[in-house]
């Protein structure tokens, strides 16, 4: 190959990366220390900043009404079921609210290695607020842990920078000693990152749409 033919060959390659680069719309980063999964990922949307918070506080309203088929836009292919590279898949079945306590107790099954759990339950108190420059947050927290879940904190909310506007979701997650045991650094993409990512672009398609 002469000198002509690997710059042309290094450019092409070079713009072809610059381009997959540019369409990566999400930006996730994830932190590992004593068990625990520090993530955060970005999305940066066209759509208004009124649009991004109506549709963040629908989420919560539907979510308190147990309304999960309205959901749908919002959850569209989290499952894992039809994802290769996923280790994990999660089926909802049922979910409980107490309106008094802001607890919900939503009952899902996970299939997990080749095995599988039936109805488990997992319990967490949401809070919804408004927080600086009228951006709304939701704040989730694990109330009980189990086989399943040790710890875990979550919350989305959007921000504006400068001409950006962004939906962002941060979340801390602490496996039980069972699933810890098979949860690396390394496949933790396979079972939630790539959930995250797929949520964020539902949110953006979702508020641009409108």
């Amino acid at each position: 190959m002469n000198y002509w033919r690997l710059k042309t060959l290094l450019l092409t390659l070079w713009i072809c990366a610059t381009a997959f680069a540019e369409n990566d719309d999400v930006n996730i980063k994830t932190h590992y220390k004593k068990g625990v999964f520090e993530t955060e990922a970005t999305i940066i949307s066209t759509a208004s900043h009124k649009m991004m918070y109506e549709v963040i506080l629908e989420i919560d309203q539907h979510l308190r009404r147990l309304e999960i088929d309205s959901l749908k836009w919002a959850t569209k292919d989290l499952s894992g079921k039809d994802v290769g590279k996923s280790l994990m898949q999660i089926e909802y079945n049922r979910g409980e609210y107490n309106q008094n306590t802001e607890v919900f107790n939503f009952f899902i099954d996970i299939f997990f290695m080749k095995k599988q759990f039936k109805n488990i339950k997992i319990a967490v108190l949401m809070k919804t607020d408004i927080i600086s420059n009228e951006n709304p947050i939701i704040d989730v927290s694990l109330c009980d842990s189990d086989f399943f879940l040790k710890n875990a904190y979550g919350t989305l909310t959007t921000q504006q920078t400068g001409d950006e506007n962004q939906f962002i979701v941060k979340s801390s997650v602490r496996f039980g000693w069972f699933f810890n045991f098979f949860i690396s650094t390394s496949n933790y993409s396979a079972i939630a990152e790539w959930r995250m990512q797929k949520f964020l672009e539902n949110m953006k398609a979702e508020a641009e749409r409108r």
